[in-house]
C-alpha cells in the first residue's frame, strides 16, 4: 500500500469511509451522529473501526459544530 506523504492515515489503515449526514435541524443531524458512533463503537476494533473522526470544511457546509466526544459521551450515559 502506497500513502502519500501529506496523509494523516497510518499503515494499519485499509480504508476510509465518508458519510454524509443531512437532517431538517441540529438535533437530527446530533441523533443521527450519536447512532452512527453508537454502532461503529459496538462493532469496535475487533471489526475493523479504528478511528471515528469528523470534519466542518471550514464552515463551508453549515454553521453547526458537533463535538464527537460530547457525543459519544450521550451514549454511556
Amino acid at each position: 500500500m502506497c500513502l502519500s506523504k501529506k496523509s494523516e492515515l497510518t499503515s494499519d489503515v485499509a480504508y476510509v469511509l465518508e458519510i454524509v449526514i443531512d437532517g431538517l435541524t441540529d438535533a437530527d443531524v446530533g441523533a443521527a451522529m450519536t447512532a452512527g458512533i453508537r454502532a461503529a463503537t459496538a462493532i469496535g476494533r475487533a471489526g475493523g473501526v479504528l478511528r471515528i473522526s469528523a470534519w466542518n470544511y471550514g464552515g463551508k457546509l453549515g454553521p453547526y459544530h458537533f463535538k464527537l466526544h460530547k457525543l459519544a459521551a450521550e451514549i454511556d450515559a
